[in-house]
């Protein structure tokens, strides 16, 4: 696997109810594999959440 496939497995799984506290395991786990992943996923996730917070704002 490559480190974008990772990314994008680790992301979606991580904005599953329920996942993502495995989806922060795996992340740390591949650190070693794929430096940077999981600051990558946890940048990404706080992203993605503030934009959520601006449509909810803006209705």
């Amino acid at each position: 696997m490559t480190y974008q496939t990772e990314f994008t497995h680790i992301l979606r799984m991580a904005l599953l109810p329920g996942f993502r506290d495995h989806a922060r395991y795996r992340a740390q786990q591949l650190e070693s594999t794929y430096p940077g992943l999981y600051e990558a996923v946890k940048s990404e996730l706080a992203r993605k959440s503030s934009e959520d917070g601006a449509k909810k704002c803006l209705g």
